[in-house]
């Protein structure tokens, strides 16, 4: 029979190194919980459009940010 998958237990450790997975090849649910840090995200790449509704709350903004006044 011919070998259709190859598992994690035939691969040596470090075989698959980042030249090997295509771009755009590792999906978000592939991703571990924490596994992107704040250093792995390029500069101005978090934008309002990409923070859910309520997500941000005014303690971690810090002191030097108010609610609008009514």
């Amino acid at each position: 029979m011919a070998i259709t998958k190859v598992t994690a237990n035939v691969l040596a450790d470090n075989a698959v190194s980042a030249s090997s997975i295509a771009d755009g090849a590792i999906a978000t649910a592939k991703l571990a919980d924490d596994a992107v840090t704040t250093a792995k995200i390029t500069d101005s790449n978090v934008t309002a459009g990409k923070i859910a509704d309520d997500a941000i709350s005014y303690a971690k903004l810090g002191a030097e940010f108010t609610t609008a006044a009514a």
